[in-house]
């Protein structure tokens, strides 16, 4: 009889889902799941109102001597494209933000037969934002380009230049179709352009400090601090290429109604480009 009551135990706990489960067992997923927990919105980025970025994502200018041809279909050739969201709302006006003082930037590089490109960065002043004209520059380099398609990094140098809070910056990023030293001989060639904005919070910055990287996209996503939020997740992506959940977030965040590049999300991430002043 004893033994009958204790089948019968085990069996309702069974069912009901109270029988323990050996520690393995549970150990083991938990990992995974601590890192779908901090990615279980559709989008994390929010950005700010009134806030976000220009709506020139997409490569201006003509297509030069340096672009690949062009297909058709599915494999047509994607443009050249910064890496930044949308504000439909504010197209002219709207900011990325970053709480650093040497952002990075993240670039879609098509296939292309120019070997540099030049990056290119401006102070818009208070009485002349959106006026190039009146602008400061503060920094130019030239960036090697890969072979290959595929999405590049540029960061601020640490030792030539820093983002100073509040203030505006435009960074352009142009495809060195010509080897000529002449300026005017890439007139016309493929460019992006962003606008960069950086601000100060200690309390978030504190919070950054103390935890791991897989954590501190998941907070400067919720803050709308695009810019390190991006280069965040795609370093992250970059050294752990097999991460079903960093592919699945990645994918996400490109095809988000802010971003709007779901034709991107998978494309590789480059390990590259040396720069020079």
């Amino acid at each position: 009889m004893r033994l009958w009551r204790s089948l019968l135990t085990a069996l309702l706990c069974f069912s009901s889902g109270l029988m323990p489960l050996p520690a393995q067992v549970i150990a083991a997923p938990q990992r995974a799941a601590k890192t779908q927990t901090l990615f279980q919105t559709p989008a994390s980025f929010r950005p700010p109102k009134g806030r976000g970025a220009p709506r020139q994502s997409v490569g201006a200018g003509t297509r030069g001597n340096c672009m690949a041809t062009e297909s058709t279909g599915s494999q047509a050739q994607k443009p050249l494209t910064a890496i930044v969201p949308v504000n439909r709302a504010d197209t002219n006006n709207s900011v990325g933000l970053t709480l650093s003082e040497h952002p990075t930037f993240l670039i879609y590089i098509p296939k292309t037969t120019a070997k540099t490109a030049e990056f290119y960065l401006e102070e818009e002043l208070p009485s002349a934002v959106g006026s190039s004209a009146q602008a400061k520059a503060l920094y130019t380099t030239q960036v090697s380009l890969p072979r290959q398609a595929g999405f590049i990094k540029v960061q601020l140098p640490q030792n030539n230049i820093a983002l100073e809070p509040g203030k505006i910056y435009r960074w352009y990023f142009t495809l060195n179709c010509s080897d000529s030293n002449d300026p005017t001989a890439n007139a016309g060639a493929p460019f992006v352009s962003g606008i960069v904005q950086r601000v100060d919070q200690p309390d978030l910055a504190q919070q950054l400090s103390s935890v791991p990287v897989i954590q501190q996209v998941a907070l400067y996503g919720k803050a709308g601090i695009w810019y390190d939020m991006i280069a965040a997740l795609a370093d992250l992506r970059r050294s752990r290429p097999t991460d079903a959940t960093l592919t699945t977030k990645w994918v996400t965040e490109l095809s988000s109604d802010v971003v709007g590049l779901p034709e991107l999300s998978g494309e590789p991430l480059i390990s590259c480009c040396s720069s020079r002043n």
